[in-house]
């Protein structure tokens, strides 16, 4: 017999019948406990419609959402819906059945089902955490654990429109990764659960283990969920048992999980002394690859870098060997672009783990193509000696990579250098379509802000703000920046849209330098660059 929840003070009152019969929940733990790679499940039909629908028209009329980005995600959001309780009566009136259903999430009946078939153990009755999420096209979250102090369970409500079925063309589902090993994600996820209207969405948050994302909106669709977690027992509570916290905050930023050693790739060198390597080079040897206008105006250059610590360079390679470059680059980009990775081609390597990083790079092999010219020009004793005249320091150790960001795929997340000093920095764009704002992609420099209750990776909370970004550079045909990077400053590039015209195409190259070297006053304010 179902469990009687008619008691008109039951917010209970509002969700399916169904969901507290016996044998739902014996078929709900069931699938559960069989879900791959770990347990996670779905509730179709989880609330009385009408409560459900009405609850959409409120928040559509009534809620103003804020646009936020950050390196791991694009999102409209608003505040916790704690903050109803708090609301003038008028106001709250307009919101009486949204409360409703927030309410019945966390009503004793619901928190009871969730901790049976899950077997997560008692669920917090005080503790509320749920926010409205309104994804439109391009929005996206990246991959993550959801490990924040004591969360248990999260769990999506999807507040689609109600009237015809979401197609999963359209993108935004609910993506699950497999994991290598403890922490590792592997970089293709192995399950995906397309919204609907009215479906839960709900697993048990395991640290190192529960890795997903949310697959990028393809269409001007909105993606409403009411996203929330349910928290261990807080003190007082039936359950309450003291243990430690989770320090690290894994949803909005991956920062606390940076790991500071190197890519896995095979394009770091070893620690070597550049400066006896190239002391006394001629540039000479860079006249094949390198613009005239920049190897005859290295010293203008280097006094504008030493002022600002930044130098921002058009029409940086020779134009013949650009054009080969591109010739190149123009190929690859008609054929079919690889998206899983046993698609890649063994000249190429996945960047990963995803939740770090997730971008293809040019292996050493050996061949002559003009990709692998342009990789080894970066490393080469010639470029060092260029890289020592642009900026009057000296390097010593280098790590440099040649980069494709494929659209809808690929992206770092913010990071700070690893060094414990300045190091420099620098990026040649090599990408051929033209990009414009909106489609990501970009290479985003930014201060690591002070407040330690701040997420440092967010920068623009609106269209009108940017957060202390540094520099901002949409990928642009044969551009070169390099930079001063002290070891608080975060960068990334920007997950790259499916709707982006191309991949985006770049050698990235590290520096560290002596540290006696460098002569450099940088003001960020002069630094800045859009």
């Amino acid at each position: 017999m179902p469990h009687s929840i008619a008691n008109q003070a039951n917010p209970a009152r509002y969700l399916q019948d169904k969901l507290f019969t016996e044998d739902f929940q014996s078929s709900l733990k069931s699938k559960i406990s069989q879900a791959k790679p770990y347990n996670y499940g779905v509730i179709d039909g989880l609330f009385k419609e009408d409560v459900l629908r009405q609850a959409r028209d409120e928040i559509f009329e009534n809620i103003q959402f804020t646009e936020k980005e950050t390196d791991i995600y694009k999102l409209n959001q608003t505040g916790d819906l704690l903050n109803i309780d708090g609301l003038p009566e008028e106001e709250a009136k307009l919101l009486s059945t949204l409360h409703k259903v927030r309410d019945a999430l966390y009503s004793k009946e619901m928190r009871d089902m969730i901790s049976k078939v899950t077997g997560c153990g008692p669920l917090s009755a005080s503790k509320t955490d749920l926010s409205l999420n309104n994804y439109d096209k391009g929005c996206h979250l990246l991959t993550h654990d959801d490990v924040i102090g004591d969360r248990v369970i999260s769990f999506i409500l999807y507040v689609l429109p109600p009237d015809y079925k979401w197609d999963p063309k359209w993108g935004g589902a609910l993506r699950v990764y497999p994991t290598l090993r403890e922490g590792v994600p592997d970089t293709d996820y192995c399950g995906a659960v397309p919204p609907q209207f009215n479906q839960l969405s709900f697993f048990k948050i395991v640290p190192g283990h529960s890795f997903h994302d949310v697959e990028e909106v393809y269409v001007d669709q909105p993606r409403l969920s009411i996203q929330g977690w349910y928290h261990l027992p807080q003190e007082g509570e039936e359950g309450y048992v003291e243990t430690p916290r989770v320090d690290f905050h894994t949803e909005v930023s991956t920062m606390a999980q940076q790991s500071l050693a190197h890519y896995e790739c095979d394009g770091y060198y070893p620690a070597r002394d550049f400066v006896e390597a190239s002391a006394g080079l001629s540039l000479d040897a860079l006249k094949q690859f390198i613009s005239s206008d920049i190897l005859e105006n290295v010293d203008d250059l280097r006094k504008q870098f030493t002022e600002e610590g930044i130098l921002r360079l058009n029409d940086f390679l020779e134009p013949e060997f650009f054009a080969a470059v591109r010739s190149e680059i123009e190929e690859l980009e008609l054929q079919k672009c690889p998206i899983k990775k046993t698609d890649v081609p063994e000249e190429w390597g996945v960047a990963a783990p995803p939740h770090l990083r997730k971008y293809l790079y040019l292996r050493s092999n050996g061949q002559s193509t003009s990709l692998q010219m342009l990789k080894e020009l970066f490393s080469s004793r010639a470029f060092i000696r260029l890289i020592e005249r642009l900026t009057a320091c000296l390097p010593e150790q280098q790590f440099v990579e040649l980069r494709r960001f494929r659209p809808g795929i690929d992206y770092t997340l913010a990071s700070v250098s690893g060094f414990k000093e300045d190091i420099l920095e620098a990026v040649l764009s090599v990408t051929t379509a033209k990009f414009e704002d909106g489609v990501g992609g970009y290479d985003l420099v930014m201060g690591g802000g002070s407040d330690e209750n701040d997420d440092p990776a967010v920068y623009r909370e609106s269209k009108d703000e940017d957060g202390g970004v540094l520099l901002s550079a949409l990928p642009k045909p044969n551009e070169f920046i390099i930079i001063l990077r002290d070891p608080d400053l975060l960068r990334f590039i920007k997950y790259l849209s499916k709707n982006a015209p191309g991949s985006r195409w770049d050698v990235h190259g590290e520096y560290t330098v002596k540290p006696d070297s460098v002569n450099v006053e940088v003001d960020e304010s002069t630094m800045r660059v859009d």
